[in-house]
Parts: C-alpha cells; structure tokens; sequence
C-alpha cells in the first residue's frame, strides 16, 4: 500500500481502496445488520443470545443446524 498523506477514516476504508466495489460491499454490511437485529439465531428450540458462550457449551458440533427465528417486539 503506498504511502499515505491522511490516515484511513476507517479500517473498512484502508482494506477497500477507492477503486473496489465498495458500495456493494457496503450493501452487505447493511443486510447483514439488519438479519442480526430483527432475528434470533437458534438450536434446538434455544435461542443463542450468550455471545460470549461457547458453541460447545450449547452442544452445537459439526453439521449440526442452526436456524434464525423473528424476534417480538417488546
């Protein structure tokens, strides 16, 4: 990466030069908050909300399925 006068505003803008389709990938950071905020993800009826707890600790192993339920509004 060549020499830089100004810093990056952001690590998304240093890994994504202005020639990269950035908008795109923009796009998908945008969906992916949005699945992230209106849906639960779930095993076996329990929903995942530790994020700091272990798949292990769920029993979730290899080629086990996990699904996403919608969450209720408050």
């Amino acid at each position: 990466m060549p020499f830089q006068s100004h810093p990056p505003r952001t690590l998304l803008h240093a890994c994504f030069p202005s020639s990269s389709p950035l908008p795109a990938f923009c796009w998908l950071l945008n969906y992916l908050k949005y699945i992230w905020r209106t849906y639960h993800l779930t095993y076996a009826g329990e929903k995942l909300a530790d994020d700091r707890k272990k798949l292990r600790e769920y029993g979730i192993r290899n080629r086990d399925e996990v699904s996403f339920i919608k969450k209720l509004r408050k």
